[in-house]
């Protein structure tokens, strides 16, 4: 995991740019709309990152559209990758006198960048183009010794101290020109000397002498050869086809070259070619490739966006909202569930229930506040005061110990609850026992003044618009059940609404007579909240940016982190980055696929499926040092064993795991405790699993009544080992408080 800083460019641009991290090839700025794009690269330390969020900072701030790297407007005389270079060369001095700290980031971030060959190998400065060193130079600064005569020196003096594009494009022209000459003046020291008197077919070793050719000598030579010829042919034409003679096509030949090189001096020169490039500049570009992190395929890891303040809070539904949107749901004219209630006198029954509720947990609470002051006192520090203790002054002669003292109590922490309840369908035979419970510990925590909050994932948001590169939401809501700071009439009526719950699913007694009655809990829940699917992993990347409010409102040092689901996260999906506006389509993730998740400005590096929902948890328990806590609630017995044997494969990581003791060990614990426990597994600390049904987690205080006088001591034994289960139960539900053992 290494970590990305969006605040970064923000600070450095003085604005509130919109950074965006993804799957690009190479950094990029949208002018017009301040949109900042920044590729996943490789961890090639904060010196390079910094360097690079740095540099495309200074464009956002100071470089027209015309003047980016990728713009493909002309501008005359001026070669695109040379207004690169002296570009850069403007808007990181700028940079850098705005930012002073940046001047070492910079150089120590290009120096690694070098070193690593992505300006090219084996700099031959003596061959170099000056555009060339001065790329170099402008980047590396006295890291690298680059030789200028006079004339480049001015040059990049120049290039060094200009203000404005337009003077970029004008020093562009002059660096140009420069290297024009120099090439000009390279080939004519380069080409071959014409010598019209010179038929080509001699050497100069030839000639006599180098510099001077003998004209005489050769005409000499030339007739010997002449007569030569002639004696051993004589029928051998002195011309050719067309009369000429060899004289006279040489003459022609030189009039043909004359011509052309007139042709070519006399002619304008091109504004720019393509050999008027940057070498340097090229070549980072061709290599910048190499900065991003990529998968074995050299292909770059599915990377998927965090999810903006925006997309946040149209995805989580605040309790307000919910208690709104059921009372439209109540208040519509075809709603019968007002007549229902007074009729079968739901809330009188209801708000009886939650008052054996917060009875049911006044000895855990007791419990606590005597565990919290047996703490405070073990922890508690006596000191002296300096004031003299004058019960002691007799003392004076023969004890120097005599000035007061005082007890210093330890401080207690602060302890917070976040609790998840998954509000998939195949909980629906689940919901109500769940439900019991977190009213359970929602009353404990309210009873100690520990600060909670409940919130349900579901996927009946609608249709929920997924920006380019996050995961998609899958129409996902997540509700708040309650919290521990609403006020007295708003929390007792989010109590009554949980206890519903629990009545629609007949575990609340009607009357003296103990009947049960289910209603059709539709009639008063909102659409808001009904049963879906179960986006786990996107209800984590949600729960990271709501649990660091959580923290910093209640200034939480002890902070507990609870999932109760019965499944695993559905297969998330994403949309990739493409070119076009509308060109957005969905990407399925599968398991062993490499991913790269954001989250809160850490970059995960993850897989899909289990290992995802593993590292998101891993990530809050590692961020907030969380006590993070799992309870799976399999729906069947088959799949109770079939997950819990799984975990220990999942922890024994391809080591030997007997499947026959396994279970064994699993059946004894849950008989025991009716739940079975493992430590470190899933990115929880704690993680539990359950058997679904109706009274699974049941936790009543049902009274003792014996079926007769001839069986009362055994039937007291059987209703002592219950309760004493139930206990037991509710201390491990308990520890997502941080209660008992955990607690300090």
């Amino acid at each position: 995991m290494h970590q990305v800083n969006p605040l970064l460019a923000k600070l450095l641009a003085k604005e509130n740019l919109t950074v965006e991290h993804g799957n690009y090839s190479t950094a990029w700025f949208d002018v017009k709309n301040r949109v900042l794009g920044l590729p996943i690269w490789k961890d090639h330390g904060k010196e390079v990152y910094d360097l690079l969020v740095g540099h495309e900072v200074g464009h956002a701030l100071y470089t027209p559209l015309e003047g980016i790297h990728s713009s493909n407007e002309e501008i005359k005389g001026c070669p695109r990758s040379y207004i690169n270079v002296v570009e850069d060369a403007r808007i990181e001095r700028k940079i850098r006198e705005t930012y002073p700290g940046l001047i070492r980031t910079f150089k120590t971030g290009y120096k690694k960048l070098f070193d690593s060959g992505l300006f090219g190998e084996d700099h031959d400065f003596d061959t170099m183009k000056l555009i060339d060193k001065v790329n170099l130079k402008s980047k590396l600064s006295d890291l690298i010794d680059v030789p200028f005569n006079d004339e480049e020196l001015e040059l990049f003096y120049e290039t060094m101290n200009t203000q404005t594009f337009s003077d970029v494009c004008v020093v562009v022209k002059k660096i140009l020109a420069y290297q024009r000459d120099q090439d000009q003046t390279q080939q004519q020291n380069e080409a071959p000397q014409f010598d019209p008197t010179d038929s080509g077919d001699d050497s100069p070793d030839e000639m006599g002498h180098d510099d001077q050719p003998s004209t005489e000598s050769d005409d000499t030579e030339s007739e010997e050869e002449s007569n030569s010829d002639s004696e051993l042919d004589d029928d051998s034409p002195a011309q050719d086809e067309d009369g000429e003679s060899a004289d006279d096509i040489d003459e022609i030949i030189n009039e043909v070259v004359e011509e052309e090189i007139k042709s070519k001096a006399t002619s304008p020169k091109p504004e720019h070619n393509d050999e008027e490039v940057s070498v340097t500049d090229e070549t980072f570009r061709s290599n910048e490739e190499q900065l991003l992190d990529v998968n074995d395929d050299g292909e770059q890891t599915l990377f998927i966006s965090d999810y903006n303040q925006e997309e946040r809070n149209n995805l989580i539904v605040p309790y307000a909202k919910l208690a709104e949107s059921r009372a439209e749901v109540v208040g519509r004219p075809s709603n019968e569930w007002k007549r229902i209630e007074e009729h079968y006198n739901v809330r009188t029954h209801c708000n009886k229930y939650i008052k054996e509720v917060k009875k049911a947990v006044q000895p855990a609470v007791k419990e606590f506040e005597m565990k919290k002051a047996a703490v405070q006192w073990q922890r508690a520090s006596t000191a002296k005061t300096g004031s003299i203790n004058v019960d002691k002054l007799y003392a004076y002669k023969y004890n120097e110990d005599i000035f007061a003292r005082v007890t210093n109590m330890a401080d207690a922490k602060n302890h917070g609850m976040m609790l998840l309840i998954d509000y998939s369908g195949s909980m629906h035979g689940t919901l109500g026992n769940v439900i019991q419970q977190t009213m359970h510990l929602v009353s404990f925590c309210k009873s100690v003044n520990i600060p909670f909050a409940v919130y349900a994932f579901t996927t009946i948001s609608g249709d929920v618009k997924s920006r380019k590169g996050t995961m998609d939401t899958d129409n996902m809501n997540m509700i708040e059940l309650i919290n521990s700071d609403l006020k007295k009439k708003d929390y007792d009526e989010a109590m009554y609404n949980l206890s519903l719950r629990v009545f629609s699913d007949g575990l609340i007694e009607h009357d003296n007579m103990h009947k049960r009655y289910h209603f059709n809990w539709r009639n008063y829940i909102s659409p808001l909240e009904d049963f879906g699917s179960t986006p786990l992993n996107q209800a984590l990347m949600l729960s990271n940016h709501l649990a660091k409010k959580f923290i910093n409102k209640h200034g939480i040092q002890k902070f507990n982190f609870i999932t109760i689901t019965d499944g695993d996260a559905n297969r998330i999906r994403t949309y990739r980055y493409q070119d076009g506006e509308h060109d957005l389509p969905i990407a399925n993730t599968y398991r062993n696929d490499k991913i790269k998740v954001e989250v809160g400005g850490k970059i995960i590096n993850t897989h899909a499926g289990k290992d995802l929902t593993e590292s998101l948890i891993d990530n809050i328990r590692k961020t907030y040092n969380a006590n993070t806590i799992g309870f799976f609630i399999s729906e069947k017995n088959s799949e109770f064993n079939y997950r819990a044997v799984g975990a220990h494969y999942h922890k024994a990581n391809g080591d030997f795991v007997d499947t026959t003791e396994t279970k064994k060990q699993i059946s004894k614990e849950y008989k025991k405790d009716k739940c079975y426990e493992m430590n470190d597994l899933y990115g929880y600390n704690t993680y539990y699993f359950l058997k679904g049904g109706k009274n699974a987690l049941d936790t009543s205080d049902d009274e003792f009544k014996p079926t007769n006088t001839k069986s009362i001591g055994n039937d007291f034994k059987k209703f002592s080992k219950s309760k004493k289960t139930n206990k037991v139960l509710m201390q491990k539900i308990g520890a997502a408080v941080a209660w008992m053992s955990q607690l300090y």
